[in-house]
């Protein structure tokens, strides 16, 4: 009788795991992504070492916004992921002159992006029209940011994002939703 029991209890605890690994890849395949920050380019909305969950559904239905936080993988490493903010949005015109970011010749009014007090500049870029399907990112720590304005990154087409950035995990004392970052 022992036996049995002793079968019967080995059984449910592997059909236990079982199931709980396949919800975990299901979940992280289907709806949310884990991702750690890597650098300082989002600072002061993300820093370096936190663990963010990325929302895979986010764009399904609908495209990402102006000043959405989304995570792409790096056009040259798939495996590679970068968090950075929506600035331009496919069709428009994006311009960086005398520090001032220009979408469609109009000044963005925006107040995510942040300067080294002792630098305070933005390199002139552009003006650049993005295809249809094409997004400008930019780091929230405009000094110390891979993103759109550089040609490692450059503008980068809707096939690569991942997801939105949703919620962060790690430090405990900053747990919470993203979507007002």
């Amino acid at each position: 009788m022992k036996k049995k029991a002793l079968k019967k209890m080995v059984a449910t605890v592997v059909l236990y795991i079982v199931v709980i690994v396949a919800a975990v890849l299901l979940f992280n395949k289907f709806l949310y992504a884990p991702m750690k920050v890597v650098g300082d380019s989002m600072n002061p909305s993300l820093s370096d070492n936190d663990i963010l969950l990325v929302s895979k559904l986010a764009y399904e239905k609908g495209d990402p916004q102006r000043y959405d936080m989304v995570a792409f993988s790096y056009k040259y490493d798939i495996h590679t992921w970068y968090v950075k903010r929506v600035i331009g949005l496919p069709g428009e015109t994006v311009e960086i002159k005398n520090n001032v970011i220009y979408i469609d010749s109009q000044e963005l009014k925006e107040y995510y992006g942040i300067y080294d007090e002792d630098k305070k500049t933005l390199d002139d870029y552009g003006p650049y029209t993005l295809r249809s399907d094409e997004y400008f990112v930019l780091g929230d720590n405009r000094d110390h940011s891979s993103d759109s304005r550089s040609g490692d990154v450059g503008p980068v087409t809707r096939d690569l994002f991942i997801g939105r950035a949703a919620f962060r995990l790690w430090p405990f004392h900053a747990i919470g939703s993203l979507k007002y970052q």
